[in-house]
Formats: structure tokens, sequence, C-alpha cells
């Protein structure tokens, strides 16, 4: 099981104790600021730090640049996300289908 946006919304720190989670994704918003917020890299660094002191996989969303992702790299996240790596509509065309696959959105990402 992932967690989404760990301590940003309804999924809270404590929920990582009651729940069998494998995967934590860090939130974009963190991402972005990452090299421009102090604040923002903190969290990074803390997400990165307790999902391996917890021997969790981290995920870290939103990667726009290579920069945001070397730093991300650099701190341990194990895998990253974003336009960085493609567009969903990019992307999304060469996964296996199944039954139910919804339409793969249309149009470049957006900037």
């Amino acid at each position: 099981m992932a967690s989404e946006d760990v301590g940003t919304g309804y999924f809270g720190f404590s929920h990582l104790r009651s729940f069998l989670i494998d995967r934590l994704k860090i939130n974009g918003i963190f991402v972005t600021t990452c090299l421009t917020d102090p604040s923002g890299a903190a969290v990074v660094t803390a997400n990165i730090s307790l999902a391996r002191s917890l021997g969790i996989t981290t995920i870290a969303e939103g990667v726009e640049t290579e920069d945001q992702r070397l730093f991300l790299l650099q701190q341990g996240s194990d895998e990253v996300q974003g336009s960085l790596m493609g567009c969903p509509s990019q992307i999304w065309p060469s996964l296996p289908s199944w039954p139910g696959r919804p339409a793969a959105a249309t149009g470049p990402c957006p900037s």
C-alpha cells in the first residue's frame, strides 16, 4: 500500500504505524520548492529519512527539473515521478492494457 501526501492531508504520520505501508509519496509541493526554500528541502529530507528508517520506499512526485531529480537522489529518494520523466499522456500508451482501463489524456504536459 502506498501513502499519498503524508503529513499534508488526511493521511498523517500516525497512519504509518497503523497500516502496512510499503511506499511513501513525497508531496509535489515540497519537491517543487526543495531547491529554493530551506523548509521545503527539510521536509523532503525528513520524509526520506523517516521512510528509510521504517524500511519504506520513497517516491518523490512533481519532479520537473534535472536539478530537483539530482537533489532527491542525493537525499536518498528511491523513485521520482513528474513531468521530467514524461507526461502521462506520453507514457500511458506504452503500458499494458487491462479491462476497464481509462483512455489516455491527450495534449502536452502543462508547463
